[in-house]
């Protein structure tokens, strides 16, 4: 779920406990603070970026449902 709209530590980082949160309880996660947190915590300590990660986190992860509307199949 939170991968879905944050593919990478700094994006992670950027998007910051509340925001994580709040996607968190729409998806009625348990713990929705704690897990933003603790996924929050990990985010800060990684500090390793690898070749071609941020061109992997703006692909569709998901074909099915696409990220924008424009972003249909066949198009």
């Amino acid at each position: 779920m939170v991968l879905a709209c944050w593919q990478t530590p700094a994006a992670i980082r950027h998007a910051g406990v509340d925001r994580i949160t709040a996607l968190l309880r729409r998806g009625h996660v348990k713990n929705a603070i704690q897990v933003a947190e603790a996924m929050a915590a990990a985010a800060r300590q990684q500090t390793v970026t690898l070749p071609g990660q941020r061109a992997a986190s703006t692909a569709n992860i998901n074909p099915a449902r696409p990220r924008h509307p424009e972003q249909t199949r066949g198009s």
